[in-house]
């Protein structure tokens, strides 16, 4: 519903967003739990163990981790 001063009613905007939203959002969350990440090997070493680390992703973007601690 458009009220005079040309605006929505905005309560009826969110349901009509949400309700479809919600939908997607919750096949989106079923689907990411069979998702795994696989880890790339680099060329280099680990200074502990002799292992070649692994390239993993993080909040800040990729970094190298050695495998065994993972």
């Amino acid at each position: 519903m458009i009220l005079q001063n040309g605006k929505e009613e905005w309560k009826k905007t969110i349901r009509e967003f949400y309700k479809p939203f919600s939908i997607e959002l919750e096949k989106a969350n079923k689907e990411i739990e069979h998702i795994k990440i696989e880890e790339e090997v680099s060329d280099v070493p680990c200074e502990k163990c002799g292992r070649m680390m692994v390239i993993k992703y993080g909040r800040y973007g990729k970094f190298l981790a050695c495998p065994r601690i993972s």
